[in-house]
């Protein structure tokens, strides 16, 4: 089952510019588009559920750990000591933007001038969370919205909303600018510089 789509939204959304028997690909549409949209943005947006530990490595001498997207977090363990909940912040704070927009937290920041254990590259912090979104946000939705509509209209000349194919056979850059305006303020740190 597709993570940000239904069939019927794409149907209702396209209207009578699909053909309405043609579920299969339509399926296979929304996968593409929600897959495009996690590959640009670096980040899944999935309903958190659950708790579970994820490792990470920090790197040296700073005080930020990025990690994935998460709505709580449970415990953090660095190099086999669980840290006290005074000793760090998640951020964004409040889990907010400046916009005032719910998000995820997205990195855990040491206080009082402490840095993040390291070993060389190994793992070095564990973090037991909640990973993912509250909700999926609206404009992911729109985003994908569009690139399936844009799979499925041009079914002979697939475009995908990111990267098309020219009529020759070779690869052309493409960016829908509404995706493209719309997905900006997602996109995670480590995303940017990916089409």
């Amino acid at each position: 089952m597709p993570r940000y789509l239904t069939v019927e939204q794409v149907k209702a959304y396209c209207r009578s510019e699909i053909p309405t028997d043609d579920d299969e690909f339509v399926d296979a549409a929304c996968d593409a588009a929600e897959a495009a949209l996690d590959h640009a943005c670096q980040r899944r947006f999935q309903v958190a559920s659950g708790t579970s530990a994820l490792l990470f490595v920090p790197h040296q001498s700073t005080s930020v750990l990025r990690i994935h997207d998460a709505v709580s977090v449970a415990s953090v363990v660095e190099n086999g000591s669980t840290l006290a909940a005074a000793d760090y912040q998640l951020e964004p704070l409040n889990s907010l933007t400046w916009a005032g927009e719910a998000r995820p937290f997205e990195q855990i920041r040491l206080l009082d001038g402490h840095t993040w254990y390291t070993d060389f590259d190994r793992a070095t912090v564990s973090v037991t969370a909640s990973w993912g979104w509250s909700a999926i946000p609206a404009r992911i939705t729109q985003a994908a919205l569009i690139i399936a509509k844009e799979i499925i209209v041009n079914r002979d000349e697939v475009k995908l909303g990111l990267v098309g194919f020219s009529d020759v056979g070779g690869v052309t850059a493409r960016t829908n600018p509404i995706v493209r305006e719309t997905i900006q303020h997602y996109k995670r740190a480590e995303a940017w510089g990916i089409a």
